[in-house]
């Protein structure tokens, strides 16, 4: 960040940001208007602040509201965005389509996009969570059904099974590339899940179906539990250790 002032205006400019110069300009304050937005805004600029990246989740707020405002305005300059009309028209059934376009090239919008710390990072804590669940759900994809045959969370050959439409189904995974049901054999958890999703429905189309949710298996205990399921066991499990590479047994 780069602080350019006169005694009395502040001017803050993100200097690193990758976009044009005249869009690099962050927030300017004025010590003879507003002592406490002045305080405020220069406080994100100390060391314990700029450590905890306060002004660059700022920074990203203002930058991206600057871009909604100006869709919004555009969308009312000039001819009248038809998406905006027919919205507005699909709202308002007794008025025609030209009074819709005539009064919204009446109406001046001025969006109000204000800034406050405490909600950016209360979104920002809400979005962390959901990252993490992302990661953790691309790790646990990379574990094939080899990877928890090899490391003896699945024993084969295996009974699975699946309720659909009410109707209890049955497999057997008899290898890391190998699931038969009803006595044929499909590569992958997902292509003898569609198989039996298509026997269900007395189709010969097999619908796309995630075989990881749709089969279950038991576990010790006795309780049926997806088997993706096992893919999380199998991270988690420090005595395991890392799954190999996709293609080296692997069932989607």
């Amino acid at each position: 960040m780069v602080v350019l002032t006169d005694g009395d205006e502040y001017q803050i400019y993100n200097a690193a940001a990758s976009v044009p110069v005249d869009q690099k300009l962050f927030r300017t304050v004025r010590v003879s208007q507003d002592a406490t937005e002045v305080e405020e805004t220069l406080a994100l600029l100390s060391k314990k602040q700029l450590a905890q990246n306060r002004i660059d989740t700022l920074w990203k707020a203002v930058h991206v509201d600057r871009k909604v405002r100006k869709a919004l305005e555009s969308m009312f300059s000039g001819d009248c965005e038809m998406a905006l009309v027919n919205f507005v028209h699909a709202r308002t059934k007794d008025l025609s389509v030209e009074d819709v376009r005539a009064s919204l090239r009446r109406c001046r919008v001025q969006p109000d996009f204000p800034l406050r710390m405490d909600e950016l990072e209360e979104e920002a804590k809400a979005e962390k969570p959901t990252k993490r669940r992302s990661e953790a759900a691309a790790e646990a994809s990379s574990v094939s059904l080899g990877n928890l045959i090899d490391a003896g969370l699945i024993r084969v050959p295996a009974e699975i099974e699946a309720n659909f439409k009410k109707t209890r189904l049955t497999a057997r995974i008899e290898g890391p590339e190998v699931i038969t049901f009803l006595g044929k054999a499909y590569p992958s958890l997902s292509a003898a899940g569609g198989a039996a999703r298509a026997h269900v429905l007395k189709t010969t189309e097999s619908p796309a179906t995630n075989g990881w949710d749709f089969w279950r298996i038991r576990v010790a205990g006795g309780d049926l539990t997806p088997i993706a399921d096992l893919r999380m066991r199998f991270l988690e499990s420090p005595k395991i250790g890392k799954p190999r590479k996709k293609g080296t047994g692997s069932a989607g």
